[in-house]
């Protein structure tokens, strides 16, 4: 009786160990909750990102292709801005969520894109 406890035991523990490594390679395996993709011909663009708080982000002097990407965001509207420093070239910005293209806006001034989430 002790032989077929012990054995139970051990199968429930595999079972957990196995259920919890799935876990954690699904998470790792996940393209990111929201990804800002900005790519075009600008020398260099001034980004402003509104996150998952209410205070901007603001990067200057990023070179193209780039992306900023979050596994985790609160809140219910995605939103980046690309201003081209430069007087010639262009910028487009697009917003990837759960992996999926779901706003883009290219310009050669400044390109924006924003998109509320269901």
């Amino acid at each position: 009786m002790k032989k077929l406890l012990t054995i139970a035991v051990v199968i429930v523990a595999i079972v957990a160990l196995v259920w919890a490594g799935l876990q954690i390679w699904s998470r790792m395996s996940a393209p990111p909750l929201v990804e800002y993709k900005i790519e075009g011909t600008a020398q260099s663009v001034l980004v402003t990102i509104h996150s998952s708080s209410d205070n901007p982000e603001y990067h200057t002097g990023i070179t193209l292709p780039t992306s900023f990407k979050f596994k985790e965001f609160e809140g219910s509207t995605l939103s980046i801005t690309a201003e081209n420093e430069g007087g010639t070239g262009s910028v487009k910005v697009s917003i990837y969520y759960n992996g999926k293209l779901v706003k883009s806006h290219g310009s050669t001034t400044i390109a924006e894109a924003i998109y509320q989430i269901p």
